[in-house]
């Protein structure tokens, strides 16, 4: 189907609800981000912001329905290597996860398989072509110079950059950035903002997540 803008959808959620301990905690009767799309998904903590990109990501199933409430370009189900082309995500909340002592380089090439690092039966068939995308993304994400730093030492705002490096290293069609200011000190948000901004202009579609107006 077809939008006003001439664009097909690249995700669809229609009469998708959401329930956990019986309760229901999401309920959306339409939401569809079309490529070339800027968003801003605003409401305060608990409002399902959160819930809303499980959905995306596939980490939260809604209520069983024919139609089946989610669609990615047009289909209920792709593979986990389209869907990171599809989708990439930076959250505050992950980057806990990551406080590993590994190089940058080697965490942005990871997103290329979905994996913290590169497994060992991967890092062997890693291509030129990806370390240059790798690269790509990391000037993107305007850490250009921090590719062979600890991921363990760097800056929040650094840290934060890496995450979206990793999620640029794919190319993917959208990148979802789930409060990607908090916990920065108003410098690095600022220039967070400013690399957000730049990424806008390159026609990639951002959605951003925040309670912040």
């Amino acid at each position: 189907m077809d939008g006003e803008n001439g664009s097909s959808p690249l995700f669809e959620v229609r009469d998708a609800t959401v329930v956990r301990d019986g309760h229901i905690i999401l309920r959306i009767d339409e939401f569809v981000i079309r490529e070339g799309e800027h968003l801003a998904i605003l409401g305060p903590n608990g409002a399902g912001k959160s819930t809303l990109i499980g959905l995306l990501t596939r980490d939260v199933l809604p209520i069983w329905a024919d139609p089946y409430p989610v669609r990615f370009q047009g289909e209920t189900r792709i593979e986990a290597a389209r869907a990171r082309r599809l989708l990439g995500v930076v959250s505050s909340t992950s980057q806990e996860t990551i406080r590993v002592h590994l190089p940058v380089r080697e965490v942005v090439l990871g997103g290329l398989c979905g994996t913290l690092g590169l497994p060992p039966h991967v890092e062997g068939n890693i291509l030129p072509s990806h370390q240059s995308a790798a690269r790509d993304a990391m000037r993107a994400a305007g850490i250009a110079e921090l590719g062979e730093r600890d991921m363990a030492t760097l800056s929040t705002g650094e840290a934060r950059r890496a995450l979206i490096a990793r999620a640029l290293v794919n190319d993917p069609s959208v990148l979802v950035l789930d409060e990607p200011c908090a916990g920065l000190d108003p410098s690095a948000a600022w220039h967070l903002r400013d690399t957000m901004r730049d990424l806008a202009r390159g026609g990639r579609t951002i959605v951003l997540v925040t309670h912040h107006v």
